[in-house]
This record gives structure tokens, sequence and C-alpha cells, in this order.
């Protein structure tokens, strides 16, 4: 009898062993499908994240949350699916569509990420509209409502099962209390210990949820199983809605019970990784604001400057008005350098801007002298915080108004400077601000530099032009002394002629004649050396006149070249 009752304790004590282990393992097999399925949607989260962090800003760190989530993926799918056919799970063929979206999806973003690297937006932005992850979340959605289905199947008929066969172990146990007393405290012994060491797997799980997830610095060391279980669901549930909100451009999304008594201990698990990730990503989008805000303010400045090309004043007036609006300043002015006298060169100001008008002032700096002078000399732009009061009066030549903030920034253009631009306001102006006025700067210059180069052009073509005229004039006048000599030239032709005849005329009587025909022959060749003194004179003064009018001619075209250039 007492060997049966060995016999029959020692065959319940390992029947209940052999259900204990085997609703542990069912229950960790379940454990490890649900984890796999949220696994599933936070790799397929983290690489869709990733993805969109490197298409935000092309830096390989973007990409590292998507490659985590490439190379772990695939393990944890094929694990699923093994657990799965362990199991038990029939539908196969959901297994296997599900497999093939998320397979398919994973592709697509790794094509995605090709085309970025390539610098190839349009196609990238195309395959974004199709949204092609919402086919692959809708099987996987089947497939995890499936499974967790299944799942809860399995675990309830695992705990009636399990409850069950204990409530016939306790019965049998009674009924063997009386006589197998020390078989039973064996038994329990047994259990007792059983208990122990599932605590201490619940107690491991607790510790791995706060070293890999979340840790909320909260010592509890009688934690029982349900809130274990409650605690690791938490912090997955609090991770996957941390990335949805980063996902839908959320920057300022905080983790629900991060605080600053727990924030040292959650460096360098999930928490923390997507915090720092979380600002990371509000840096790049604050970049990106401040890219943009400066590229909008260079190209009206452009556009300005083209707008004003011919015309200084207006151009100047145009621009700093602009340029304070954009800045949000209270006053601002434009000094242009004057060195048209080199002894005297000077920075005249332009054009004037405060409180949302134009101010008519004439002012005039030396080089050198006060802030605007100094910032022109140095070619390095000049900060002021904390004015004094009337500093901006005595120094800046703005006025009697006392700014808070004064930045006075050199216009450069091929290393030289054309002038200054003077900005006051009443609040700080951030870095990329002054980094904007100093980038503008050589836009302004070359504004400036070709509106003086128009300028010259235009005197030297009005220049060139009056002396056209004046040698169009010459030319008229050259014209009719050549008329004249051509008169004079007909002239001595038929005085030749006429001589001639009274040449014939007097042969016959050349003897008779002889002295009369010398004095003729004299007056003759008296005229026809005046006549020859006459025409020499007349080319003479052409021919100088032409060298004259070349030579006037090629200064022109020289100084039309330089002003070109």
């Amino acid at each position: 009898m007492v060997v049966l009752l060995i016999i029959a304790s020692a065959s319940l004590n390992y029947y209940s062993r052999y259900l204990v282990i085997r609703h542990s393992d069912i229950t960790k097999q379940i454990q490890v499908v649900r984890q796999g399925l949220k696994d599933m949607n936070r790799f397929v989260n983290l690489a869709d994240l990733g993805l969109r962090g490197y298409i935000i800003k092309p830096e390989d760190s973007f990409l590292k949350p998507y490659h985590d989530a490439q190379d772990e993926y695939q393990a944890n799918l094929d694990t699923l699916e093994s657990y799965l056919l362990q199991q038990g799970y029939q539908n196969t063929q959901l297994i296997t569509v599900s497999k093939t979206a998320i397979n398919t999806y994973m592709q697509l973003l790794e094509e995605m990420a090709q085309l970025t690297e390539k610098q190839r937006m349009p196609e990238v932005m195309a395959i974004f509209e199709e949204d092609r992850g919402y086919a692959a979340w809708k099987v996987y959605s089947e497939f995890e409502k499936d499974v967790e289905t299944f799942e809860d199947t399995i675990e309830k008929a695992s705990v009636q099962s399990y409850q069950s066969a204990i409530r016939g172990v306790v019965i049998v146990q009674l009924l063997l209390l009386g006589i197998g007393v020390p078989i039973l405290l064996h038994v329990i012994f047994r259990i007792r210990r059983d208990r122990l060491q599932r605590q201490q797997l619940f107690l491991q799980l607790d510790q791995s949820n706060r070293k890999y997830i979340f840790d909320d610095h909260e010592n509890d060391e009688t934690k029982g199983e349900e809130t274990v279980i409650h605690d690791l669901t938490s912090s997955l549930e609090k991770a996957a809605s941390f990335i949805k909100e980063i996902a839908q451009g959320n920057y300022t999304v905080d983790w629900e019970g991060l605080t600053a008594d727990n924030q040292a201990y959650n460096q360098g698990n999930l928490a923390g990784e997507l915090v720092l990730m979380r600002e990371q990503m509000k840096q790049v989008k604050q970049a990106d604001e401040q890219r943009l805000w400066t590229t909008e303010g260079e190209g009206k400045v452009a556009e300005i400057s083209r707008t004003y090309q011919t015309d200084l004043t207006a151009l100047g007036d145009h621009l700093i008005a602009y340029i304070v609006k954009y800045l949000k300043a209270n006053q601002g002015g434009l000094f242009i350098l004057n060195d048209e006298a080199e002894y005297d060169k000077h920075l005249s100001l332009i054009a004037c801007y405060a409180y949302d008008k134009k101010k008519f002032e004439e002012k005039t700096i030396k080089v050198g002298q006060g802030l605007v002078g100094q910032a022109y000399l140095e070619q390095k732009t000049i900060r002021l915080k904390q004015i004094p009061e009337n500093y901006v009066r005595i120094t800046s030549g703005l006025g009697e108004a006392t700014p808070g903030f004064l930045v006075i920034v050199p216009l450069k253009f091929n290393e030289e400077v054309l002038g200054v631009l003077e900005i006051a306001s009443f609040h700080e102006l951030a870095s990329f601000e002054v980094d904007f006025l100093e980038q503008i700067g050589e836009i302004v210059a070359s504004s400036v530099s070709i509106v003086r180069t128009n300028e010259r052009t235009q005197e030297l073509l009005a220049q060139a032009k009056e002396q056209t005229e004046e040698m169009r004039a010459q030319e008229e006048e050259m014209r009719q002394n050549m008329e004249e000599m051509q008169a004079t030239q007909e002239q001595h032709e038929r005085l030749q002629q006429e001589l001639q005849e009274n040449e014939k005329v007097l042969e016959s009587k050349l003897e008779e004649l002889e002295k009369a025909r010398q004095q003729t022959e004299q007056i003759r060749e008296a005229e026809k050396q005046r006549a020859n003194e006459q025409i020499k004179s007349r080319t003479q003064m052409m021919e100088k006149a032409t060298a004259k009018f070349k030579k006037r001619e090629q200064e022109l075209l020289e100084q039309l070249e330089a002003a070109q250039k």
C-alpha cells in the first residue's frame, strides 16, 4: 500500500509538473508569437520611419533604424511562422500571403532608399502617393487578427486544461493527505519551487522591459505576473504611439511616463533612442525651415535687383524696405561708397527705412568713421547688443532711435566693398538671420556694381553721341571745302583753256608781241602756282581732319569697351 501510495504520489507529482511545464511552454510560445506580431509591426514602422528621415535629410545616420529593421524582420517572420506551425496553425495560406505582402513592402522601401540615394525624389514621392503600405498593412492586419484569435483559443484551452488538471490533483492530494502526508509535503515543495521559478521568469521579463524598452524607475519587487505583462504591453504601446506621432510629423510628442527623475535610466533603451531621434528630426525640420526662409529671401532680393538695375535710388529704397520687413526689424540704412574723388572717399546714405516708412535723410560718413566706416574698412560684420542711449545716433548714422540690437554688414563683390548695410532692431537677430544678411550682401553689392556700370555706360553713350554730332558737323564742313576746291580746280582748267586759245592767236604775232607773250606767260605761271598751292593746302587740311576723326573714333570705341567690361 505504501509502495502504491508512493507510486501514486510520484505519478501525481510528475503529472502536476508536466502540466505546469506544458502550460508554461504554451504560455511562452503564445508570448513569443504575440511579441513576434508586435515586433513585426515595430520593424515595419522603424523601416518606414528611418526611410522617411533619410528622405527628409539624406544622411546615412537616419537609415540606421531602417537597416536594423531590414536585418531583423526576416528572422522574426521565420520564427513567427515556425512557432505557428508548431502550435498547429492551419491557415498556412494566410501566412504565405502575409509574408509576401511584408517582403514586397520591405523591398519597396529598399527601392525607395536607392532612389533617394540617387536623388530621384519625384519617383519617391510618386511611390509615397500610391500608399502601397496600406495594402500590406491590410493583409498583415487580417493575419494578425486571425493569429490573435488562434492564440486566444490556445491560451484559453491551455488555462482551462491546466486549471482542470490542478483541481483533479488537489482532490487526489486531499484523498492521499491522510495516508500520504510525506508524499503531499514533497509535492507541495516541488510546486512551490516551480512557482518561484515562474516568479523569477517574470522578474527577468520585467528587468528586460526596463533595460530594452522603458524603465519607469519604480522598484517594486512584489509585482505580479499580470502587472509585469501589463507593464511590458504598456511600454510597447507607448513605443508604437510615439513612433506613429513622429511618422505623422509631430515632433513635440512626449513619451508618456518619461520624466526628469527617470530620464537618466532611459538613455540606451528604446525610449531613449526614440526621444533622441525625435530631437534630431526636430533639428532637421528647423534647419530646413531656416534654409527655405533664407532661399526665399535671397530670391526676392535678386528679383528686386533685376527690376531696378538702372536706378540706384529706387533699388536702394525697395531693397532696404524689403529687408527690414523680412527681418521684422525697426529700421535700416543702405550706405554706398562714393569714390569719385580719390582724396575724399565717403559712404553716402542712399536709402533709409524705419517704422514701416521710407525716411528722407542725407548722411555721409568718412571711411573708418563710426561703426559704418569701421565695418567698411575692416570688411567684417559688426554686431552690438544692449546699445546705450544715443549710441546709434552718435556712431551709426541711422538717427536718434536706440535699438536693442545692431548689425552692420559690408557689401562685398569680387573682394571689393561697395557699401554697408545697417539693420537695427529691438529684438536680437538669430545667427541664421545675420548669415542671411551676409549672403544677400554680395547680391546687393553686385546689383550696385551693375547699376553704376549702366550709369557710366549711359554717360559714355551720351558723350559718344555728342562727339558723333560734332564729327558729323566737321564732316559737313570738309565736304563744303572739297566742293570749293573742286570749283577752284574747274576755274583753273578754264583759265588754262583760255590761255591755250590765246597762245594760238598770238602765235602768228610772236615776233611782234614777244614782250606781250612773255608777260602773258608769267601771268599764266603765277595763276597756275597759286591754284596748285590752294589745292595742296586744301588737301592737307582734309587729311588732318580725317586723321583727327579716326583718332577720336578709336578713343570712343576704347571707352565703350572699357565700360562694357
